[in-house]
């Protein structure tokens, strides 16, 4: 227990946090390993091209460098303090959200958004550069972002362990901001105090013109504060009963609120995460005034059903730039998981951040190990998954070779479902009898390899587990943790073998038998292709015309979370890798966190090979082949700013016209259209990708502007969108700061 508060879960380290002893002594280093922390074990991938022979690479490909993109959740590589706990707001004044991250610790982790209006991307800053550098609370920092000085930049009010409020300044405004604690009479939460484990949120609830105060509590009740001062000079009083608007939320313990308008509705909404790990969502049916509070579940909840663990934290950004609420929900092991917003403006809908990732769902306990094979003869590549208990997950693409969609099946449904190598499965298809279907090698924690025969079809397969003498590769071990990959290296037809291992080496297995009856051989020194090779820990190598040459290449993933590349300068027949870094490594600069293991195969359907990498945290990470580019039309178009105070002269700046399109760095022209809500195109003129101002605003006279923007993109293709612009009034712009931070 935690302070008798929460459980304290175990869960394995990374494998890469072996002794460095260790590394020479693999019997050392598995008895190591299993005092340490019970189960453990490796990654691996298979591949497939072709039934043992290399695909013909795509005409005019030769020695072109794969370019391969990310797919990514924006938080999915950040490791954080445990129990995290994520708060939003643009802290450079740049347009575009930052997050601040408190945790277990009682610091504050500060990531600066260095992507685009429409794709959030976020890097640590520390030191000078984080303005919350040296700042500690004491445990369980808990912040939110609000403008509680009226000085139109953010402060910071954070939640502790203890239960109390801390109140942190902005005396350095919008652009570079500096926090100044402030205590005593010039902290406005001075003396609040609820015990344990404040959780903050700040939202103009009563449509006064200045931030009231949530915050969650231990018991899982929300605590009520009203600002009944100014928007200048905070008050803040403690509202019981029917007085506070939450008052009848209990989600059991630790209650994590944050507000916004998710509904589009013109007020404030709740979700509240919890110690369960889910999050509730409670919609104001009442007014931007006189909120009403009400509970939703199923399809009126927008995260009904996510289950993040334990301890879930909710934010909310807008991460793709599409003008709606999307979420990031931190967890009790630091993780954060982000959730796109796929719904309408009146009705959300989040689904966690899959950025065309066709396995995005795929979740493992620990130590994914990814392998892909047309299991069933239907023309696309299904997927099975190894992972730290020995068994092996089956996903069916029920989509097509071109667009996958993954359904994971159990029991009977998954031809694997008896397979069990005891500690960490990793599994490589390869037809090792000629007969026309995948069998399959399970490698383990032990080094070894587990033989299964199919003796049923292409389409419909039976595996029967081999042992002794019908294993052909019985008498394989390596130094613990065997990834194995078949690949026809030689050229003459059948499948031989590489294997990475614990101690970061590649060994190497040549079949001199045949495609129907093989025979294979260790072979070292110079007669190991890959017998230079030294990854440090845990090697996972995968093998394929990379490059488009001709000949297989090399991909080896390592314990510390990088993939290496190695290209075959050789032939087909007489191999020759060098390695490859920085912009001659398609996956430079890639970490996955530990324990990378990379797979490739063409889920596009575009004729090359995308990546997959699986990774200690049992997610599996992708990285598309963007080699070959076909134009697909912009998505949707949104404005940055969505409010213009009133009275501000013709020429006035409102905001800056993003579009989104699935092809990276395509260009777009924006243009005012007539249709459906175009009805004020008059009052606004475009410039380049600036929306301004035609006439003098009155916000008596009118505060809601509608105007039909279209963003064409280089190719000619287009989208066309409704776009609301708000007037503000100049004594009351903190109504509008939710539209205007987003």
């Amino acid at each position: 227990m935690l302070d008798g508060k929460s459980p304290l879960l175990e869960f394995p380290a990374p494998k890469g946090a072996a002794n460095e002893a260790s590394r020479h002594s693999p019997q050392a280093e598995h008895t190591l390993r299993r005092r340490s922390r019970g189960w453990t074990g490796a990654l691996a991938i298979a591949v497939l091209t072709g039934l043992l022979h290399l695909a013909n690479p795509a005409p005019g490909r030769a020695d072109d460098p794969p370019a391969l993109v990310r797919i990514q959740d924006p938080f999915e590589d950040i490791s954080l303090s445990k129990y995290a706990a994520p708060a939003c707001g643009d802290l450079d004044g740049d347009g575009d959200p930052d997050v601040l991250v408190g945790g277990q610790d009682g610091d504050l982790a500060y990531f600066l958004n260095i992507g685009s209006s429409d794709r959030a991307s976020f890097e640590e800053q520390t030191g000078s550069n984080n303005p919350l550098d040296g700042e500690d609370i004491g445990g369980f920092s808990q912040p939110a972002t609000a403008d509680l000085d009226g000085d139109l930049d953010l402060d910071l009010v954070i939640g502790a362990q203890d239960g109390s409020m801390f109140y942190y300044e902005n005396i350095g405004g919008v652009n570079a901001p500096v926090f100044i604690r402030r205590l005593d009479e010039a902290n406005p939460l001075d003396g609040v105090d609820i015990g344990d484990f404040s959780a903050p949120a700040l939202a103009d609830i009563d449509g006064d013109g200045d931030a009231d105060l949530f915050i969650g509590a231990q018991d899982g009740r929300i605590l009520f504060y009203r600002n009944v001062g100014t928007t200048e000079a905070p008050v803040f009083e403690s509202q019981t009963g029917s007085d506070n608007p939450l008052d009848q939320v209990d989600v059991g313990s630790y209650a994590a609120p944050i507000l916004a308008d998710l509904d589009n509705d013109g007020d404030f909404d709740a979700l509240i995460g919890e110690r369960n790990g889910l999050i509730r969502y409670y919609e104001n049916i009442g007014t931007c005034v006189t909120p009403v509070f009400t509970a939703r579940s199923g399809e009126e909840h927008p995260l009904d059903g996510e289950d993040v663990g334990w301890h879930s934290v909710p934010a909310l950004l807008d991460i793709d730039g599409d003008g709606d609420w999307d979420a990031l929900v931190a967890d009790h092991l630091g993780a954060i998981t982000s959730f796109e917003n796929i719904g309408d403006p009146g009705t959300p809908a989040m689904n966690s951040f899959i950025d065309e990732h066709p396995l995005h769902l795929v979740q493992v306990l620990y130590y994914s190990a990814p392998a892909f094979v047309d299991i069933d003869g239907d023309g696309d590549l299904d997927c099975f998954v190894g992972e730290i208990f020995g068994t092996v997950r089956y996903y069916e693409n029920v989509g097509t070779a071109i667009a996958p969609e993954y359904a994971e099946r159990t029991g009977a449904g998954n031809p694997l479902d008896l397979a069990d190598v005891v500690a960490n499965s990793i599994p490589a298809f390869v037809d090792i009898d000629g007969d026309g279907d995948f069998d399959v090698f399970l490698g383990n924690e032990y080094g070894t390899l587990t033989f299964y025969e199919n003796i049923g079809t292409a389409g419909q397969p039976n595996f029967v587990l081999r042992s002794g003498q019908d294993n052909p590769l019985d008498p394989v071990q390596v130094a613990a943790y065997s990834t194995p990959c078949f690949v026809d290296i030689d050229h003459d037809g059948d499948p031989d073998l590489f294997v990475g291992e614990g101690d970061g080496a590649v060994k190497f297995f040549l079949n001199v038998g045949t495609a129907q009856d093989p025979n294979f051989i260790a072979k070292t020194g110079p007669d190991n292709p890959l017998g230079q090779v030294d990854v440090g820990f845990y090697s996972a190598p995968v093998l394929a015309d990379i490059d488009g040459d001709g000949d297989p290449d090399a991909f080896i993933g390592s314990t510390d979370g990088t993939v290496r590349y190695y290209e075959n300068i050789g032939n087909d027949t007489t191999p020759d890798f060098v390695e490859r870094s920085d912009s001659e490594n398609p996956l430079s600069g890639q970490v996955v966190g530990y324990d990378a293991v990379p797979a490739l195969a063409d889920l596009d359907g575009d004729g090359d090979l995308d990546a997959f990498i699986g990774e200690y945290a049992g997610k599996i990470r992708y990285y598309r082949n963007d080699q070959f580019h076909l134009n697909h039309e912009p998505t949707t178009v949104i404005l940055t700013t969505s409010g213009v105070l009133a009275g501000k002269p013709v020429g006035t700046t409102v905001g800056t016209l993003v579009a989104y399109d699935p092809d990276p760095g395509d260009q777009h022209a924006f243009s005012l259209v007539a249709g459906e809500g175009s009805d004020d195109n008059a009052s606004f003129t475009i410039d380049g990708q600036t929306l301004l101002t035609a006439d003098i605003f009155d916000y008596d006279h009118q505060y809601v502007y509608r105007i039909r923007v279209r963003a064409t993109d280089s190719g000619g293709l287009f989208v066309e969108k409704t776009l609301i612009i708000y007037v503000i009034q100049r004594h009351n712009p903190l109504f509008f700061l939710p539209l205007l931070l987003s």
